[in-house]
């Protein structure tokens, strides 16, 4: 065999070397790829050159430790297991939702919106539902509820005694008109079937008060008043009213309960006047005479309700409406007392008028819806003597009455008598 020159050795030499190299390159490549496996960020390779020193220059990391190395430049590495994440600028807030109903936080798709079991919006960020959004009103459908538009029965003004209002029926509010009684030829004679605006007035006690409206428009307007607000059968009797003209005023003066009424300003939407503004003013009045005598106001709101009187003290001026609700065919030509009571809403009315003194008086006892109108009389109720005359579930609507205690004139002389009188109502 021939001996090998130094040239062919050189050259063995250098393939050798470069299988060598491409054997530690492929190495890299392998340990590279399971760094990667582990999440780990590659920042440092080893001496592959041969010359015994370290090489940072973008080779693969064979320290598999959760360590993270410092870098070549001395600034300190951020792992990214323990990156902070900022939320996208749509997102309020990044707090967690919390809420104890989350049995599932996972969440898709990315942005979604929902409601929370407090009421308020969530959105889907980074696979877990937080906070977006606080809802002053509740939420539906992953959107904050909007405010209730005031002057509807759901939002009614405040209305005061004594305060003038200003207000409009240009609202797109329109699911309420007075009863037919007042379109009747007898009332205003139609109905307002334009939109209307609802009023809160709270009363401590029975009192009469009269509303005025002003029409600061040239339009119609129309105006009535329930116990509540949503219940057109609470709507209060013979408290109904409208404008007499274009621009015109009007009043509508009644008895009314304690508690919270609702007073609505409806628009006629007449010959093409439409929705306009009006002034709105409720006020105190002072109870007028009823023939002799001023009706002495009664509270019936807690029953019963237990008075006494002497008829005595009373006057000769009126007399009940014979032949109706069952009373007798004979007049009440005695003295009488005259009591002023109001329901906020549609009641069956009992009464019971004890006579004392003399036991054996005869005594009757009526109510009408207008003091000075006996063809106004709801109900009636007699006593012969020694036993209480009645009313029994007389069914009343809403609204304020005047009840009667009455003597009679006989065949036989009779006299005033004291008395006890309760009233209940259900």
């Amino acid at each position: 065999m021939r001996p090998q020159t130094s040239k062919v050795r050189d050259k063995m030499a250098q393939r050798r070397s470069g299988e060598w190299w491409m054997l530690a390159a492929m190495l890299a490549l392998v340990l590279g790829g399971l760094a990667c496996s582990e999440g780990t960020v590659a920042n440092h390779s080893p001496d592959i050159a041969g010359d015994g020193t370290t090489d940072n220059e973008g080779g693969p990391d064979l320290d598999l430790s959760d360590t993270p190395d410092p870098p070549v430049d001395g600034t300190t590495e951020v792992s990214p297991d323990t990156a902070e994440v900022t939320p996208p600028d749509a997102v309020e807030t990044t707090v967690p939702d919390t809420d104890p109903t989350d049995v599932s936080p996972g969440c898709s798709p990315a942005n979604a919106l929902r409601c929370s079991s407090t009421g308020n919006v969530e959105i889907c960020y980074n696979g877990r539902w937080i906070l977006s959004e606080i809802c002053d009103r509740g939420c539906t459908d992953g959107v904050c509820d909007a405010p209730v538009p005031g002057g509807t029965c759901a939002a009614p003004l405040p209305l005061t005694l004594g305060a003038t209002v200003i207000g409009t029926t240009d609202t797109v509010y329109n699911p309420n008109t007075w009863l037919q009684a007042c379109s009747n030829p007898s009332g205003y004679g139609m109905a307002p079937t334009g939109p209307e605006t609802v009023y809160a007035l709270d009363l401590p006690t029975t009192m009469l008060v009269k509303f005025t409206v002003t029409a600061l428009d040239q339009t119609y307007f129309g105006l009535y008043i329930r116990g509540t607000c949503d219940n057109p059968a609470s709507q209060l009797h013979s408290a109904c009213s409208g404008s007499p003209s274009v621009g015109g005023f009007f009043s509508v003066t009644t008895l009314m309960a304690p508690g919270t009424h609702y007073v609505f300003v409806d628009d006629f939407n007449l010959q093409n006047y439409g929705p306009g503004r009006f002034q709105l003013k409720a006020e105190q009045v002072i109870v007028p005479s009823c023939g002799a005598l001023v009706p002495t106001i009664i509270n019936v709101d807690t029953t019963p309700t237990v008075v006494s009187g002497d008829t005595a003290n009373g006057s000769s001026m009126h007399n009940w409406l014979e032949y109706n609700q069952g009373c007798d065919a004979f007049q009440t030509g005695g003295k009488e007392l005259i009591y002023a009571f109001a329901l906020r809403n549609p009641s069956k009315l009992n009464v019971s008028v004890l006579p004392l003194d003399p036991a054996d008086s005869k005594v009757a006892v009526y109510v009408r819806q207008a003091c000075n109108d006996r063809f106004s009389q709801v109900a009636c109720g007699y006593s012969p003597g020694n036993q209480a005359a009645t009313i029994t579930d007389a069914q009343l609507e809403a609204g304020g009455y005047y009840l009667f205690v009455d003597d009679f004139l006989s065949t036989r002389p009779d006299t005033p008598q004291s008395f006890d009188m309760t009233l209940s109502y259900r």
